[in-house]
């Protein structure tokens, strides 16, 4: 025999969701900042390329986080 338990009962979707845009918020930021570093024309003169490359992979996974949890929220039905 089965005992089925309702997924809310075990976890608060609310403080899920919220946990889940507080991440998408913070991703947002540091996607930006990274982005903009890759923007700007002295930066890209003067840094390594070996610290652009980091930077260049760190916006893309970034960019694949920033998907992921937007699919989460979805799914809760929370609109990012």
């Amino acid at each position: 025999s089965a005992i089925f338990v309702p997924v809310e009962a075990l976890v608060d979707l609310r403080a899920l969701a919220a946990s889940l845009k507080k991440e998408l918020d913070a991703v947002i930021t540091e996607r930006e900042k990274i982005e903009k570093r890759l923007n700007d024309s002295e930066y890209l003169k003067k840094a390594p390329e070996h610290i652009i490359d980091r930077d260049k992979s760190k916006a893309e996974e970034l960019s694949a986080k920033l998907e992921k949890l937007r699919e989460n929220l979805e799914l809760l039905g929370v609109s990012s």
